[in-house]
């Protein structure tokens, strides 16, 4: 999720959603609320990227166990060719690597 600041710079808020083994059961997470240096889908995945390595899960573990991903419907977030959604899909995976 992104919003503006009172200084009206992006920040991401970012949760993941654990299975914990132990218990069988999921666990929200809150990973971080950062400001970003603007608002793109290569500036947001990067940084969702960031937090996940920051809690040691690497992009490569992230990206071969990640179940789902979501957000609101802004096209940041969920756009077909440059959304977060679309990075993560591999539509254009010139920006994520």
């Amino acid at each position: 999720m992104v919003r503006m600041t009172n200084s009206q710079q992006p920040s991401e808020a970012t949760n993941i959603r654990i299975i914990d083994e132990n218990m069988g059961k999921a666990r929200i997470e809150a990973l971080g609320f950062p400001k970003l240096r603007h608002q793109a889908a290569s500036t947001s995945l990067e940084f969702i990227f960031g937090q996940l390595e920051h809690h040691g899960i690497t992009k490569e573990h992230a990206r071969e166990k990640m179940a789902s991903f979501t957000a609101d419907g802004a096209a940041v977030n969920m756009g077909q060719h440059a959304g977060i959604k679309a990075l993560i899909l591999g539509i254009n995976a010139s920006s994520t690597s």
